[in-house]
């Protein structure tokens, strides 16, 4: 027996069928990629009422849409810390599968080096465990005008990070261009000494052409004892290291300690000290500054306070940390 025909149809039948067609029109553009003229020429309708159809659709809630990426948090981070502290910019590295905190901070580094350098750039260079790793992170370029200049004087010690001229003729051979060494120790035995040092053409010429560069690679160190790989293990003695505790120092840069407010702190070291100043680093165009980790938190912010970097790579836990301060 045949089903007889509908004579009436609900407000809520209409409503379903209404529905029906939006969820159809809505599937149609935003999962298959059809055109508003294909689901037109599909459904039978007009492009216009297609068009109205999807407005509503987005209206009445049928579609949401979402704009996200795995990296909005951390972009959204990286401006807070630049408003915060008044940098030029900030790099959050973001996990990876199958790569450690190090190797992901140092490519994030590495990464921001090339791509706000250029082939004939004057890059000024300290020393330390994440300025090597960031080297390491390094693509091969062919760069043969770039220059690369050490930033502070040498150290005798076995660990590499801790030498300043083979950081800088190893960042020199992954850019493919020339390395500038400083020839001096970092500390020497008297200010007197330091001073003629300082002022010997071939010594001075290089803090000059350091001094002018177009970037700034530097790490930051903590005051830590313990740090194996701190550059001036065997140079301090107790009236230093009674001077840096009295007055709060929390880190240093090139060479230079500063307290928690960013202050340069001086030191029996200072005046025998060889290498860029702050005050130089500071004029910088471009000063990159890459450090992470809870131990160099108070050392991080000192640095901001003071204004010795211009930017900062660091990964998100540490950025975090800096932000609810």
């Amino acid at each position: 027996m045949e089903t007889p025909p509908r004579l009436h149809r609900s407000s809520t039948s209409d409503e379903r069928e209404h529905v029906r067609l939006l969820l159809q029109v809505a599937r149609m553009y935003y999962e298959e990629g059809a055109t508003q003229a294909q689901i037109a020429k599909k459904v039978g309708y007009s492009r216009p009422t297609v068009s109205r159809l999807l407005t509503q659709a987005r209206e009445e809630g049928v579609v949401h849409i979402r704009i996200h990426h795995p990296l909005e948090r951390a972009m959204s981070m990286e401006r807070a810390l630049v408003e915060k502290f008044g940098l030029q910019d900030a790099r959050i590295a973001e996990p990876t599968e199958g790569a450690s905190l190090t190797q992901k901070v140092a490519r994030c580094a590495a990464d921001y080096v090339v791509e706000t350098s250029y082939e004939d750039a004057i890059i000024t260079i300290s020393n330390g465990y994440a300025v090597n790793a960031t080297i390491e992170a390094m693509p091969k370029l062919n760069w043969t005008q770039s220059r690369v200049v050490q930033a502070l004087g040498s150290v005798q010690a076995p660990d590499e990070s801790v030498d300043a001229s083979e950081t800088c003729r190893r960042l020199a051979s992954q850019l493919g261009g020339k390395h500038v060494a400083l020839p001096a120790p970092l500390v020497v035995s008297s200010p007197e000494v330091a001073t003629a040092l300082g002022q010997s053409p071939q010594v001075a010429s290089i803090l000059n052409v350091g001094a002018r560069a177009d970037m700034g690679l530097v790490g930051i160190g903590a005051i830590d004892r313990d740090d194996s790989a701190h550059i001036f293990n065997g140079l301090t003695d107790p009236e230093t290291s009674r001077v840096l505790d009295e007055a709060g120092a929390v880190g240093h840069i090139c060479g230079h300690h500063y307290n928690a407010e960013g202050e340069h702190v001086l030191t029996p070291l200072s005046g025998r000290t060889i290498g860029i100043t702050l005050q130089q680093l500071r004029s910088l165009p471009l000063v990159v500054g890459v450090s992470w980790g809870e131990q160099k938190l108070a050392a991080i912010r000192g640095a901001l306070k003071g204004r010795y970097i211009s930017a900062l790579v660091t990964d998100r836990e540490t950025a975090a940390a800096l932000l609810e301060d």
